[in-house]
């Protein structure tokens, strides 16, 4: 009988300990570090604001409409992009990444980039305007001004803004006629 109570005992105490290290990781609890023994908390699997979040917001469809070379050697262009939808600052910035990342690859002489990313609002039943939403620099570490030929085989950085760059040149208002070159 004392024999039975000890394997019980035993049995008890091994299937205790094995469901505490086992059970509540399954379900994505933890202990608490201080507070009450045996309390548990619900901990989220991904911190907010983590790249695996960002890597779920799409990025929005957009057209090109204008580009300038603003100088040959070294090569530095402006492009000016049209969203074809409204979406959240974080969709439009993923947007400019995805912008600015292509310009890079795609032209292989290109040292600098600047980009901006305009949205139609309507202003009334006949028109609207076309206003700037972002706008963001692919530059080398020395920067738009400074950048020289040999820059294009440097690392390069994308910064990205969310208010008119003053230079954009914001376009006129969509009721206006198009101004040709």
């Amino acid at each position: 009988m004392r024999r039975r109570g000890r394997v019980l005992w035993l049995a008890s105490a091994l299937l205790a300990s094995l469901l505490a290290c086992v059970g509540e990781s399954d379900r994505g609890l933890a202990r608490a570090p201080a507070g009450r023994e045996g309390e548990a908390v619900q901990q989220p699997r991904q911190p907010a604001g983590s790249s695996l979040e960002w890597d779920t917001i799409p990025a929005l469809e957009y057209q090109l409409f204008d580009a300038s070379i603003d100088s040959e050697v070294p090569r530095k262009a402006t492009y000016r992009f049209l969203l074809l939808r409204s979406g959240t600052a974080a969709a439009v910035s993923k947007t400019m990444r995805e912008v600015l990342d292509s310009l890079g690859r795609s032209d292989s002489a290109l040292v600098a980039a600047r980009a901006v990313l305009y949205e139609y609002r309507p202003t009334g039943p006949s028109g609207g305007k076309v206003l700037p939403r972002a706008w963001g620099e692919w530059v080398p570490p020395e920067g738009w001004d400074a950048a020289t030929s040999a820059s294009r085989q440097m690392f390069h950085r994308s910064y990205i803004y969310h208010f008119d760059p003053g230079w954009s040149q914001s376009s006129p208002s969509a009721s206006d006629p198009a101004q040709g070159r």
